[in-house]
């Protein structure tokens, strides 16, 4: 498959030269009947138009296409920095565009922001930077395909948003359910340094690729915790940085049944949770309700001495009747 840097070309240049190509060729039999001025005509128009063969809507004259209230936007984030974030010479103004486009919703104008930069052949940093834009923006708008080619793009050029980069490949993964390369590329992205653009914590990612996979995907050691400690003296504590809320049962909301469920757990090196079992329950399967949630939950893994350790961990879990939520999305994290 082509890389998305030649999808904007060949979309853009490719078809200014065929015009070109045309018209020469057409203007160009006035030629053999020796009129040097039409010959002079027809290398002007070949002239005119590869220089008008640029990606659509780059320049001035392709901005003022802009949704109104996006230009504006641009514009006054143009003042704030005190760059000319229209400047489609400028890899690091280009990027700065994508953020408004993204933050904004504006996804096919954040897509051609990122094509824009990487078609700027810019420095290593600037087209990983790129290519990292171009996934998110791909991801959002359901290309999974296309936004994992721009994101493998991206590895390959190392730049500094590697671990971003890495997470949302883990995410394209997940959603494709390739569990095992989930897990590969999430446990890549915690090594790195967590700068740029990230869809999800990779973290995350792990955590239920890990529970998806099943026995084909093990901790990062390759076998079970070696030992489970408590949270005391020199053990801190995990930190949870996901959590599902439980779903609130149509018998118990019917029952008006409230209270809470106390869960005994294990989260291990990795922040998943493992080995769920209720210390005290409530009734019209509200037991079952809360495992199913904290089975998803994710934290920060335990540490002693600054290294990750495998925990016993209490969870509590409330139920309220104006709580409760309906079953989560099929494919979220």
């Amino acid at each position: 498959m082509a890389g998305p840097e030649a999808r904007e070309v060949g979309g853009a240049k490719g078809s200014g030269q065929v015009r070109a190509v045309g018209e020469a060729r057409r203007l160009g039999q006035a030629r053999a009947a020796g009129s040097p001025w039409v010959w002079a005509a027809v290398l002007v128009l070949v002239a005119s138009l590869g220089a008008r063969a640029e990606p659509a809507g780059s320049g001035p004259a392709g901005n003022a296409v802009l949704d109104p209230d996006l230009r504006a936007a641009i514009a006054a984030a143009s003042r704030e920095r005190g760059i000319d974030l229209f400047d489609d010479r400028c890899g690091a103004c280009l990027l700065a565009r994508w953020e408004v486009c993204d933050s904004r919703g504006a996804n096919p104008e954040a897509v051609l922001t990122a094509r824009r930069a990487i078609a700027g052949q810019g420095s290593a940093e600037v087209l990983a930077a790129g290519y990292n834009r171009l996934g998110v923006s791909l991801f959002k708008m359901g290309d999974l395909p296309v936004a994992a080619e721009a994101w493998r793009k991206a590895i390959e050029l190392n730049g500094p948003e590697a671990g971003a980069v890495r997470a949302n490949l883990g995410l394209v993964e997940f959603r494709q359910g390739r569990y095992g390369e989930a897990v590969t590329a999430a446990r890549a992205a915690l090594a790195l340094p967590p700068g740029g653009p990230r869809l999800v914590h990779p973290r995350v990612v792990l955590c239920r690729a890990r529970q998806l996979g099943g026995g084909a995907v093990a901790p990062a050691d390759g076998g079970p915790d070696a030992s489970v400690l408590k949270v005391e003296g020199e053990v801190q504590r995990p930190r949870k940085i996901s959590s599902t809320p439980p779903v609130y049962t149509p018998e118990a909301r019917k029952a008006k049944v409230r209270g809470i469920v106390i869960l005994e757990s294990i989260i291990d090196r990795e922040g998943c949770v493992q080995d769920l079992h209720v210390l005290k329950g409530l009734d019209h399967g509200l037991d079952r309700a809360a495992v199913d949630a904290v089975r998803r939950w994710v934290f920060e893994p335990a540490t002693k001495e600054g290294t990750p350790v495998a925990v016993y961990y209490t969870v509590t879990v409330s139920f309220d009747v104006q709580g409760g939520r309906k079953p989560p999305a099929a494919g979220s994290p």
